[in-house]
């Protein structure tokens, strides 16, 4: 008998407003869910509006106004916010769906959870490329626009 795996990738749609094919969504997390680093053990990504990701903006990093993606790892566990609103936006600029883009957002978060930072200009390209090479690996042909 196969033993069922322990899903550590856990997602909620806590807004409303936009509507989202949530299963192409999760696809993504679980391809990419091997892949994380055995040293967090859970992830929720919790998908929210930008009303909601503003307070955590204010009170985390005192900076107000939405933004697209917090991050935070507390021991084993991180918790991804990622404002479904401002990832509407990326979409239109970056012309692809917003699924897509809120997986880019998710691989942004696990990344800084991983150890990566943006805080430079060449931390921050490296970031990003590595986000780019990760998302066009994990986000599934079937799921492209």
């Amino acid at each position: 008998m196969q033993k069922k795996r322990m899903r550590r990738v856990l997602l909620q749609n806590r807004q409303r407003r936009i509507r989202l094919d949530i299963q192409k969504i999760r696809d993504a997390l679980y391809r990419y869910e091997p892949h994380i680093i055995r040293s967090l053990y859970e992830i929720s990504v919790v998908l929210v509006s930008d009303k909601s990701i503003s307070r955590f903006h204010k009170k985390f990093l005192g900076i107000s106004g939405p933004t697209d993606v917090l991050s935070f790892k507390i021991g084993p566990n991180a918790d991804i916010l990622i404002s479904v609103d401002t990832a509407a936006r990326q979409a239109i600029e970056a012309d692809h769906s917003i699924e897509k883009e809120i997986f880019y957002l998710f691989l942004h978060g696990i990344l800084h959870c991983s150890g990566y930072s943006d805080s430079t200009h060449s931390s921050r390209d490296r970031m990003l490329r590595a986000q780019d090479m990760l998302c066009a690996e994990y986000w599934s042909d079937s799921e492209t626009e």
